[in-house]
């Protein structure tokens, strides 16, 4: 009589994770998000101030070729729709007081604004709008977008009138504060034609 030897194997089926495995991993993720999130913090913050740099550097450029077409085409005192920049683009119709491509000037020779209608006493920046308008021009309402504080749009600058009214060097100042991050903003002294960035996160 024959006997056959039969071998009984089992599989062991794992159906998933155990406690202590589970207890692992969350270990594990949780050192690789407080590790890596610095870094990624970091990476948007460089790219944000990357961007408020290269607005402000086609910013500048734009306010020195203004000037430059003053100075030819007048180049004394103030000048009001000037033709500065050539463009077949129409007029936005949610800005109709301005002119595509004429900018005014103040006394200084600095442009300061776009409107179609004469200033009533002084060419100059006397407010937010003054600066949107400005903004609109040098970047023929192209990207990037600003509008005025407390205006429900989804630009990426917010401009702010920086002048307190005593006529001084202090005055005419645009501010164009960076919507996700108000820290980081360019400045336009109308007066002195200067322009600079704030990109000093720790301020």
């Amino acid at each position: 009589m024959k006997k056959f030897a039969t071998t009984h194997q089992t599989a062991h089926h794992q159906q998933g994770f155990t406690l202590i495995e589970l207890v692992v991993v969350i270990i594990i993720l949780g050192i690789l998000a407080v590790s890596a999130a610095p870094k990624l913090l970091s990476l948007q913050d460089d790219a944000n101030i990357a961007s408020v740099q290269g607005t402000a550097g086609a910013f500048k450029s734009g306010i020195d070729m203004a000037r430059a077409v003053y100075l030819v085409k007048d180049g004394d005192g103030e000048a009001e729709d000037l033709p500065v920049f050539s463009t077949a683009g129409l007029s936005d119709e949610n800005h109709p007081y301005e002119k595509p491509g004429h900018l005014d000037f103040n006394k200084y020779g600095w442009p300061v604004q776009n409107y179609m209608y004469a200033d009533t006493d002084i060419v100059q920046l006397d407010n937010a709008a003054d600066c949107v308008s400005l903004w609109h021009t040098l970047f023929a309402h192209e990207e990037p977008s600003v509008s005025e504080a407390g205006q429900d749009q989804p630009t990426d600058y917010i401009a702010h009138f920086g002048g307190n009214g005593d006529g001084g060097v202090s005055s005419q100042q645009c501010r164009y504060e960076l919507r996700v991050d108000p820290r980081l903003a360019i400045n336009y002294n109308a007066i002195t034609g200067k322009v600079t960035t704030d990109t000093d996160l720790g301020s």
